[in-house]
């Protein structure tokens, strides 16, 4: 059971994938009308349940029907006054592609981002190609920069593409703005970059970015809602996971594509994106290391 403060409340939870079913007693539910030769308590009981993943509603108003077929038969042995009538919300009408597909883009860009350049500087060292350059009068920082605009220019293709392919192969429902949508993603994709700066540039070689890759992506993945809703977490963990890096990622760009959100209305996201942004950039070009 969740608390809800009106019923567009809880069809709005439950077009994020939060609420699986809803079951409203109507104004007038249960008082007493005539049925037959009998006055009883009568009414209709209403189950909602989403249209892209009806399975769990449509098991919610098989229950509910049993539990007023026994109230009933307890009441007139016979007749039905209670009843159930199942109806879809209607409220957005978006495929389970539709919701889950900000959890794969988020995913691409922690893949860009993290085991990309992860590999790519541990290799450039081992390689001897970054002492090379650092004979040169190139500075870290630069070198940092141009190696984030590089994976930058290469991460906006592949999402591209792979926003091409869910328009076009799985009929993605774009509800948002499309220059909204781009000036959220391509804050998140930089910062994702400079997870992989970090760990790139601190690592001696691929043994120890490997680990420390793993180490901060699986987290990432289980914890932030890309495969699972955290909604399902227990509440202290919720708030905890709110505060990881991918967690605004997925959250801005589902509250984007699937209701239509305004920038203004995913400020929280982006700030919390540009903040962890900050602290990134600002330890990569502290602990990279040449070699």
């Amino acid at each position: 059971m969740v608390d809800v403060d009106s019923l567009a409340d809880a069809k709005e939870q439950m077009g994020r994938g939060q609420l699986d079913s809803i079951v409203e007693l109507p104004a007038g539910f249960g008082a007493v009308a005539p049925v037959g030769d009998l006055r009883v308590p009568a009414g209709q009981m209403i189950v909602y349940y989403e249209e892209s993943s009806p399975q769990s509603g449509q098991t919610v108003g098989a229950v509910m029907q049993g539990v007023v077929d026994g109230i009933n038969r307890e009441m007139t042995g016979f007749v039905d006054p209670l009843t159930v009538e199942q109806q879809p919300t209607s409220t957005a009408g978006l495929s389970q592609f539709d919701y889950t597909f900000s959890g794969l883009f988020a995913f691409t860009m922690l893949s860009l981002g993290l085991f990309g350049l992860a590999n790519t500087l541990p290799a450039a060292k081992k390689q001897g190609a970054l002492r090379r350059i650092r004979a040169t009068p190139f500075q870290a920082p630069r070198l940092l920069t141009g190696t984030a605009v590089q994976f930058g220019v290469l991460g906006v293709i592949s999402l591209t593409v792979m926003m091409i392919a869910g328009l076009t192969i799985f009929d993605f429902d774009m509800r948002g703005s499309w220059p909204v949508f781009i000036a959220f993603v391509i804050p998140c994709l930089a910062m994702m970059i400079g997870f992989g700066l970090l760990i790139g540039g601190w690592a001696k070689n691929e043994n120890q970015a490997a680990p420390l890759t793993n180490l901060i992506a699986f987290p990432l993945m289980f914890l932030s809602g890309v495969f699972f809703p955290r909604f399902l977490m227990p509440e202290w963990l919720q708030g905890a996971t709110a505060w990881l890096p991918l967690t605004p990622v997925v959250d801005g760009i589902r509250y984007i594509t699937t209701e239509g959100a305004s920038l203004a209305t995913v400020l929280p996201q982006l700030g919390i994106v540009l903040g962890w942004s900050v602290v990134v950039y600002l330890a990569a070009f502290r602990l990279f290391r040449w070699e």
